[in-house]
């Protein structure tokens, strides 16, 4: 993939990123039954899996890289859940979680795997 195509995957994994992170600091909430995407796809499974990458993610982290698991996570996100993918980032501006963007975009490059194009959500 080449450097444009990996921008696009980072704001997609960065997007999904946010939306995980609020489903780990809001654990409580995502026990509730909520709304499905538009699809009629479940994603609250997605979402709490994702939550592996907090940690890494978060403003003021000092961890040097991702984890096993966080990687894992989001590459399974990407490869198995591409419309919770979209409806994340669709709905990324109203999480409220304080994330470090660069590192949520820097999540494919780290985890040494690429992901689709954002046009793929349209």
């Amino acid at each position: 993939m080449g450097k444009g195509g990996c921008g696009v995957l980072m704001v997609l994994v960065s997007s999904a990123v946010v939306g995980l992170m609020m489903a780990g600091t809001a654990v409580a909430q995502m026990m509730s039954p909520s709304p499905a995407p538009s699809s009629g796809v479940d994603c609250s499974g997605a979402l709490v899996s994702a939550a592996n990458c907090f940690n890494y993610v978060s403003e003021g982290s000092n961890l040097t890289s991702p984890g096993s698991a966080c990687c894992s996570s989001i590459e399974g996100l990407i490869t198995n859940s591409p419309v919770c993918l979209c409806q994340l980032i669709a709905n990324s501006g109203s999480l409220g979680i304080p994330v470090d963007r660069k590192r949520a975009l820097g999540l494919p490059h780290a985890c040494k795997f690429s992901a689709p194009p954002l046009s793929a959500c349209s």
